[in-house]
């Protein structure tokens, strides 16, 4: 059997269902003194009632989702932190700064999703917490979520930059924060992340990237990430698993070539595993035209995405469904159907977003990677290549952490082994 290693990453609590995993309110409790908050969606009373050490600490950053049909949500947010910061003796006489911020959204259908916190204590140390969960009662109560988080320190001197302060300091630019915040982010700068247990991380940005901007957002920069790393043998041949809450207007060639060629890279060495030309003739026979530079990938890709069956069932029921948004349109294509995995029996319904290659054939499950975050199975989130490769085409904010299956255990909420939709019985879950 296997030395118990330490999570690779947690679930939020569900009472029943989750009993050990992680409340978001315990992981921002202390002596906080500045803190940026980015997120979605924002019930703002509760977050006041329910995260006290954030609301009076001395500086609350909020990014919120900008358009136009939530600034009435945002109105809201900022009236009710302001209030709340009143009652805690800050905001009046020049004490304390709260900043309610909506990142730029220049691209159509776009929204700034990414779901963290970067909290700063007074004892010096910073928290990084990266999740998949809406600040909303229900969202943190009753849904199966997921959350990364880790303690970093200041810098001794001498002490080199690494690519993960890159990303992450990068990835706070990119949201245009005003210039008042400048020294929350000097903070930041001075932080030692090269003990982060994870992989990298994968920011997406609205925009069309170009030249080394094209690498360093969304799925190519998942792929930079992963071709950096060599993998046991027992991952020869492995599959890959997409387990997701949104499912967006995706095509064939995308999901199979150009997301699949990000999962599936590792270090070059190591492509002697596939047999590229049999990967190529099953998708031939499939009637999917790949490009030359497809990789070498013989193992098989799940979806893991919930029935009817299994939504009505959960804790909420079909209220749960509304933040499964998954449109008949996207959900019924023909080339997904076979690629469909059932979600299990957690009664939790799924909002947690996870990828991941495992050894197949296993009963148990043991990943060589996996990334949780904000990123649902969509081009908006990861971005899609344009004109000839040269251009990666993002709509979204977005952040996950890719962390490393095999020095940690990855939990896995999901039915194990993956089992396919009944045909004839299971339907999968759509609205509108």
């Amino acid at each position: 059997s296997r030395p118990l290693q330490p999570p690779a990453f947690e679930l939020l609590r569900v009472e029943g269902v989750h009993p050990s995993g992680r409340r978001l309110q315990d992981l921002c409790s202390g002596s906080v003194r500045a803190a940026l908050v980015s997120n979605y969606m924002t019930d703002a009373p509760w977050f006041a009632q329910e995260f006290p050490d954030l609301v009076s600490s001395e500086e609350l950053i909020v990014c919120h989702d900008g358009k136009s049909g939530m600034r009435r949500e945002a109105e809201a947010l900022w009236g009710e932190l302001k209030r709340a910061r009143l009652r805690h003796g800050l905001g009046s006489g020049g004490r304390g700064r709260l900043v309610v911020h909506a990142p730029d959204l220049p691209i159509p259908y776009g929204t700034h999703h990414s779901k963290f916190f970067v909290l700063v204590y007074t004892d010096g140390r910073l928290r990084l917490i990266i999740h998949s969960a809406n600040l909303l009662h229900g969202d943190c109560t009753h849904k199966t979520q997921a959350v990364w988080f880790q303690d970093f320190y200041a810098k001794k001197p001498g002490d080199a930059t690494c690519a993960f302060e890159v990303d992450l300091l990068a990835y706070l630019g990119a949201l245009g924060l005003p210039r008042e915040c400048g020294g929350f982010l000097g903070e930041v700068g001075k932080v030692d992340f090269s003990k982060a247990r994870a992989l990298g991380l994968v920011a997406s940005v609205p925009g069309y990237h170009r030249g080394g901007q094209r690498d360093r957002y969304g799925h190519m920069r998942l792929r930079g990430i992963l071709s950096r790393q060599r993998w046991p043998t027992e991952f020869k041949e492995s599959d890959l698993v997409c387990q997701f809450s949104s499912l967006g207007s995706i095509d064939e060639k995308w999901l199979k070539s150009e997301f699949t060629e990000s999962m599936a890279s590792q270090m070059a060495s190591d492509r002697e595993w596939f047999d590229r030309e049999l990967y190529l003739a099953d998708l031939e026979r499939e009637g999917v035209k790949l490009g030359p530079n497809f990789p070498f990938f013989h193992g098989q890709l799940h979806l893991v995405w919930p029935t009817v069956a299994e939504v009505m069932g959960s804790l909420e029921g079909a209220a749960a469904g509304q933040s499964i948004p998954g449109y008949e349109k996207n959900v019924t294509k023909a080339f997904l159907q076979p690629l469909y995995r059932k979600w299990g029996r957690c009664p939790a319904a799924p909002h947690m977003k996870f990828y991941g290659r495992f050894s197949s054939g296993c009963r148990e499950p043991r990943f060589c990677w996996a990334a949780v975050g904000s990123h649902n199975l969509s081009k908006a989130a990861w971005g899609c290549l344009q004109k000839k490769e040269t251009q990666l085409f993002v709509r979204s904010y977005e952040l996950s952490v890719v962390v490393c299956g095999t020095e940690a255990t990855v939990p896995v909420p999901f039915q194990w082994p993956l089992k396919a939709y009944d045909v004839g019985r299971d339907v999968p879950w759509t609205v509108g």
